[in-house]
């Protein structure tokens, strides 16, 4: 192999690597977004969580108000028999 052939080939192996460093930077970059993405997933899920124990919660007091509610009527209902 000749003197030319070989800095073609070192020259085509640094080009190589320069394309690898750029494409190894925008993955990172890349990688950079989607853990941002990922924590403000994370931060909506957990306000989410918050918000269905509270929807739970109210839901139980819902169910025994009008479980109170059902036994006035039948009272009254007894009541006007």
């Amino acid at each position: 192999m000749g003197e030319n052939a070989l800095a073609f080939r070192v020259d085509r192996l640094e080009a190589a690597l320069v394309r690898l460093v750029e494409a190894q930077a925008a993955t990172q970059g890349e990688i950079r977004a989607l853990v941002e993405a990922q924590r403000r997933t994370e931060e909506r899920l957990d306000a989410l969580v918050v918000r269905v124990d509270q929807l739970a919660e109210a839901q139980v007091r819902t169910e025994h108000a009008l479980a109170q509610l059902t036994a006035r009527v039948d009272d009254l209902t007894q009541r006007m028999e």
